[in-house]
């Protein structure tokens, strides 16, 4: 995913997403949906990434899990409020299932 929107070639990235999500199947679709809408976002394309993060909801991410609410938290730094980000984060590490990940998205801020 980096590497494709790196070297300018987003589109490359997002289509093995994809393609991953056509073959994969039960608890990691999901998590592809969450990796995918997090691509749409670095690659600046918001309104993708809030149409995929529904897509994991609707696959059967938890709306309270650590990755909805950094997905959350996510979205509210591409649209510059910093507050609703700051306690997306602060919901998801309080789950303590992803406090690493929650860590690096923090410093990002």
């Amino acid at each position: 995913s980096h590497v494709s929107l790196a070297a300018g070639h987003g589109d490359v990235g997002a289509a093995e997403i994809k393609q991953a999500l056509e073959t994969g199947k039960g608890s990691i679709r999901p998590e592809l949906f969450c990796i995918l809408g997090q691509h749409y976002l670095t690659w600046g394309d918001t309104t993708a990434a809030r149409e995929i993060f529904a897509e994991a909801l609707a696959a059967g991410l938890a709306k309270d899990s650590a990755a909805a609410l950094l997905n959350d938290g996510f979205l509210a730094i591409a649209n510059a409020d910093y507050v609703t980000a700051r306690d997306s984060f602060a919901a998801a590490a309080a789950s303590s299932e992803a406090v690493e990940e929650v860590l690096a998205a923090e410093t990002n801020l």
